[in-house]
């Protein structure tokens, strides 16, 4: 938004503000953090209330297609590989990634993700080997397979962690999981059986509007 089109936001965002509250024109003159703050706050919501109500939305309608053009400019995609020595390359634009980290079962992989994320939509694993696939690459290593994460919530993590008595548990898709923040940067938890090899992540989100 450049300069001109910033002062006409405030301007009309004033305008409005004394159409709803005649007696606003004798008030103090709201300033710039304040206006802004408000737009803000308007600005989250309508994105957030359209994430939420997106199934509810008639395919090929005229809303869809503003909400469509609303969501496309928001749209970005990060791809976060693991090289040989466990080291993270990030191939989106972040040049910063903040490290890896495994668990201590070795079984979960935190992804550091771009401080531009705002609402998560969907990722897959780059992997190079599963219970199923490696068996059938006939051990072709260097073979990479993608498989669609499924998203669980912190809740949920219990039913797919393995115990003492289900130490061979099997996950048919890795279970991502929405983590805290590490170092002012959001993180994404994906979870993996012992049968699966993980070289990476690549995720789809809303940025930050």
């Amino acid at each position: 938004m450049t300069l001109e089109e910033t002062r006409q936001l405030g301007i009309e965002f004033e305008r409005r503000v004394q159409t709803m509250i005649p007696d606003k024109e004798i008030l103090e003159k709201l300033d710039s953090e304040t206006v802004f703050s408000f737009l803000n706050q308007y600005q989250d919501k309508y994105i957030h209330d359209i994430y939420r109500n997106l199934d509810n939305i008639p395919a090929r309608s005229k809303i869809s297609a503003h909400v469509e053009a609303v969501l496309q400019s928001l749209l970005r995609e990060e791809e976060i590989s693991i090289n040989a020595s466990g080291v993270i390359n990030n191939t989106s634009s972040i040049t910063d990634p903040n490290g890896i980290t495994i668990s201590d079962t070795g079984r979960s992989v935190i992804y550091p993700l771009s401080s531009q994320f705002y609402l998560y939509i969907r990722s897959v694993s780059n992997v190079s080997s599963t219970y199923s696939f490696k068996s059938a690459s006939s051990g072709n290593n260097d073979s990479i397979r993608v498989l669609p994460n499924e998203l669980v919530s912190q809740n949920e993590v219990w039913k797919l962690i393995e115990t003492p008595h289900d130490s061979l548990r099997i996950l048919r898709h890795p279970a991502a999981v929405l983590s805290k923040y590490k170092s002012n940067k959001p993180t994404l938890t994906v979870i993996y059986d012992q049968y699966t090899t993980p070289l990476g992540v690549k995720v789809l989100y809303y940025a930050e509007p």
